[in-house]
């Protein structure tokens, strides 16, 4: 933001000293000389290329050309682009208008100009200025190549120079005219740009906020080992968490590691209880209630997913019903869900947790908003969306059977996206200046390369292929980990995005021990 404020402060002292020196009529000397060019080289066809610029931004046409820009503006971009375009345009017309008013000045009467005077500025420049420079800043953010937004400035720098010259050639401006009213269209927009970009309206040309989740969860480790630390030297119990897992799924196991290691790191006890996968309903429901009566463990989780013969909805709302409510830290309980759903929540889903806490280290307001959540699962979409509007965020949930995703997404101010789908929200579905959560995780496969393009492997027989193909699928890593959002198509545009991996992610589990640590507080506060 500094950067705009520089550039603008920039702007408006070098117009300052342009009009002061030519007021004094220091370059006189450069507008008798471009005179003098201009007469010498006169042409038939110069005078009929430089007519049709100043014929094509006459007012009457300028005025359509403006206001189908700033229609098209509104629907392919967004009503603040719009908004920007035509406050720029508007406000440099009126400070030429003002301008000429204060600083007419009586100049010598030359053959090319018929009337007596000078206006200052030049109205046609500083208006084609402001637009060119207005959409420059408004598209530029949709351009990944440099290469193309390199030819959008030159193209529209071109237009800005081919008008103003126009004026010049056909006697209706001194030079110095025109330059003031290049640099007055420029510094007008610029100004509209940076209050847009100020107030939220417009993403900043450096670059989104990258919302950094392991930056987040360090602050919340930070907070829960030192509570965690004064509890043990008051003499308190120390948190506990148990962890059930049915088989030994890969998956599982490796978030379960992830717990057991932020759980160490802030000082709490974490104890995994395991069951063979063919464990029955019953197995399950008899440890959780063992837990349940221990008073040593303050939270009980059930790792998802659970074995096919217990996802089935009926068996798996019976397990997670089975969790104590006071030690269901995982929030996904009937008390739990009824009481978020009612506004008083007893524990919030440690995703959702996740997606709030988020947002609030990046201090992105909630109350007010307008958001909306993509995706509806009862894990992570309807407990964001109740968790948002708990906050006074209003909230749109969107899912598969919403007609357009794009008209909706786009009027957000704040978008989480929580499907499970690659490359779901791409450009068309975000506007700039919005709040994009990435709540998504997807494993897709990458295909085995070599400096220089695709790799090639050798020959079926060829000497050493067998081994050479062996120790690539072991060495070179074939998947990567992304999110619900193209990343690269959507950050150009928007204000703030969260990273997969590095963003809700490591909330997540940060999050549920913020949970552990409430159902601690809860019960041992009247013990001790």
């Amino acid at each position: 933001m500094r950067n705009h404020h520089r550039t603008t402060g920039f702007l408006l002292a070098l117009f300052a000293a342009l009009a002061f020196f030519v007021k004094l009529g220091t370059f006189d000397v450069l507008n008798q000389a471009m005179l003098s060019f201009v007469t010498a080289f006169r042409a038939d066809w110069l005078t009929s290329f430089f007519a049709f610029w100043t014929i094509l931004f006459n007012p009457l046409w300028a005025a359509i050309l403006f206001a189908g820009a700033i229609v098209l503006l509104f629907i392919f971009i967004s009503r603040h682009a719009a908004a920007m375009m035509a406050a720029s345009v508007v406000l440099a017309a009126l400070a030429e208008t003002v301008l000429k008013a204060l600083f007419q000045v009586s100049r010598p009467l030359t053959p090319l100009f018929p009337v007596s005077g000078w206006s200052f500025p030049s109205g046609h420049s500083a208006a084609v200025a402001a637009f060119c420079t207005a959409l420059y800043l408004v598209l530029s953010p949709y351009i990944a190549s440099r290469e193309r937004k390199f030819l959008l400035a030159t193209g529209l720098s071109l237009i800005s120079l081919f008008v103003g010259a126009s004026r010049i050639y056909l006697a209706a401006h001194w030079t110095t005219d025109v330059i003031e009213g290049l640099l007055l269209g420029l510094l007008v927009s610029m100004a509209c740009y940076a209050v847009s970009v100020k107030f939220g309206m417009l993403p900043p040309r450096r670059g989104p906020v990258i919302l950094d989740g392991k930056k987040a969860r360090d602050a919340i480790a930070l907070r829960l080992g030192g509570e965690v630390s004064r509890a043990a030297a008051a003499g308190l119990p120390v948190p506990t968490l148990a962890i059930i897992q049915i088989g030994d799924k890969p998956e599982s196991t490796a978030y379960i590691r992830q717990k057991k290691l932020f759980g160490e790191r802030i000082g709490c006890r974490v104890i995994h209880e395991r069951l063979p996968e063919s464990a029955s309903e019953r197995d399950l429901t008899s440890l959780i209630a063992g837990l349940n009566a221990n008073v040593s463990v303050h939270g009980v989780i059930v790792q998802i997913p659970l074995p096919a013969h217990l996802s089935v909805p009926e068996v798996k709302d019976r397990i997670l019903a089975a969790v104590a409510p006071e030690k269901d830290v995982d929030g996904l309980g009937p008390v739990s869900v009824k009481a978020l759903e009612e506004g008083k929540p007893n524990f919030i889903p440690a995703t959702a947790r996740g997606v709030l806490g988020l947002l609030d280290f990046y201090k992105i307001p909630l109350s007010g908003q307008r958001v909306v959540v993509v995706g509806r699962s009862a894990l992570v979409g309807k407990p964001t969306a109740l968790a948002l509007m708990n906050r006074g965020a209003t909230v749109m949930v969107c899912h598969s059977k919403t007609p357009v995703l794009s008209q909706e997404t786009r009027r957000a101010v704040i978008v989480v996206v929580a499907v499970g789908k690659p490359g779901l929200i791409g450009a068309a579905e975000v506007a700039p200046g919005q709040v994009i959560v990435d709540v998504g995780i997807n494993a897709v496969s990458m295909p085995v390369m070599q400096s220089g393009g695709a790799f090639r492997p050798p020959a079926h027989g060829a000497a050493g292929s067998e081994t050479l193909l062996a120790k690539l699928q072991e060495e070179v890593p074939k998947r990567k980990l992304v999110g619900d959002v193209d990343f690269v198509a959507v950050s150009p545009v928007v204000r703030a995005i969260s990273p997969v991996p590095g963003g809700v992610g490591p909330m997540t589990v940060a999050c549920l021990f913020e949970n552990v640590l409430e159902a601690w507080k809860r019960q041992v506060a009247g013990k001790h």
